[in-house]
């Protein structure tokens, strides 16, 4: 069966990889314990007679059809490709069977997890290969170096944190709500973007999506709206992470009859009734967010840990700037390369810049792109290089 829907893949995979399949614990056959579950799924379908006929269709009762029988060993996504591979042969042998159902697909996962044992060794809580790609794309991006150094070690808290609980004992006492102080393009949404996921994938959070809001989407104009509008957004964030850009925005201390303390209180009372599956991000400049934990009582507490984001070096925003073009099949000279990064270093050094970081670098590569565009616009049939090279002329000035 050909799955569309990439949640419910994502559920089946993790699901299935929880005890190296049915075989672990059973000691009988992955299949014989695949058809067991699947027969009376196919009995409500069409019936005890013509269900066992077209269960053996795909999943004979004769374990010796190797080729039908699930690999050894295999881990989850091999299980799920031999599992969307016999469900491809039936609908091949029952034209009847109609198009791909991915309800029936959720009643065969949920039979399957009536047999699937549950998993009680350390191993069950070995980081997944899907978990440390996260990792390993936090890693590579350009600086951040102490940032990448506490999500390392949150994740080793987290799960700890999970095993110490499985066996009844004592789990540390640390909130998973999170301070992110940083000036703007320092990569602040893209690591919780990371962080959501991560979690998703060692149990932590059930979803791992990220909602991202700002004041307006929390704070209403009138009395009794604003608690409802910021109820909304903290339910489409549960089981993920709720990223609250620019959350100092919400305590405004020369206005003390503005809504946002009440989006604030609404805000602490949900993070508590929900602080199993429910991870909130304040992000915003340093000294502002400082203000704004100062402002209730009880916000400190509540985030538990402060990443700070530092600004990107000259050699790190050229590093930005090279790995967007590369990205956009672009290229830029080494004359040229040293050109814009004396560039950026002068801009960085003049006063009153309003500096944005990587939003810059992107922001200075777009419009370097229209104006190549432009350069070869009397070009009747540009090379290869012609199209893939931006010259010094192509960027304007950082202004």
């Amino acid at each position: 069966m050909t799955v569309t829907d990439d949640t419910l893949k994502k559920d089946i995979l993790s699901a299935l990889g929880t005890a190296q399949f049915l075989e672990a614990d059973s000691g009988l056959p992955a299949a014989a314990l695949l058809r067991q579950s699947l027969t009376q799924l196919f009995e409500d379908r069409f019936g005890a007679d013509a269900g066992k006929e077209a269960l053996n269709a795909i999943l004979p009762e004769q374990p010796e059809a190797a080729d039908l029988q699930a690999p050894a060993g295999a881990g989850a996504a091999d299980l799920f490709a031999w599992f969307e591979d016999l469900d491809r042969r039936f609908q091949q042998q029952d034209p009847a069977f109609g198009a791909p159902n991915s309800r029936l697909l959720q009643r065969i996962w949920s039979a399957l997890g009536q047999v699937i044992p549950a998993a009680e060794t350390e191993n069950s809580y070995a980081l997944s290969p899907e978990a440390r790609k996260l990792l390993a794309r936090l890693d590579s991006l350009t600086g951040l170096d102490s940032v990448k150094e506490q999500v390392h070690q949150l994740a080793a808290l987290q799960r700890i944190t999970k095993i110490r609980e499985s066996r009844g004992m004592k789990a540390p006492s640390v909130s998973r709500h999170l301070v992110f102080e940083g000036n703007p393009g320092t990569g602040k949404t893209t690591v919780a973007r990371l962080i959501a996921g991560l979690y998703r994938e060692m149990g932590i959070l059930s979803r791992g999506q990220l909602v991202e809001v700002h004041r307006p989407d929390l704070v209403a104009g009138y009395i009794g709206q604003t608690a409802r509008k910021t109820e909304e957004k903290v339910r489409a964030a549960l089981g993920g992470v709720l990223f609250i850009d620019e959350a100092y925005s919400l305590y405004k201390p020369a206005s003390p009859n503005d809504f946002g303390t009440e989006a604030i209180e609404t805000l602490l009372k949900l993070m508590e009734d929900h602080r199993d599956d429910l991870v909130v991000i304040a992000a915003g400049y340093p000294r502002e967010m400082e203000t704004f934990l100062e402002s209730n009582p009880g916000l400190r507490s509540r985030f538990g840990t402060t990443l700070t984001f530092e600004d990107y070096t000259p050699d790190q925003l050229m590093d930005i700037l090279l790995a967007l073009a590369q990205e956009m099949e672009y290229t830029i000279s080494e004359s040229c390369r040293q050109e814009l990064k004396q560039r950026i270093q002068a801009y960085m050094d003049h006063p009153g810049r309003h500096f944005a970081n990587g939003r810059t670098m992107r922001t200075w590569l777009e419009k370097a792109l229209t104006r190549q565009a432009q350069r070869l616009m009397d070009v009747e049939s540009p090379t290869l290089a012609e199209l893939t090279e931006l010259a010094e002329e192509d960027f304007p000035e950082l202004a």
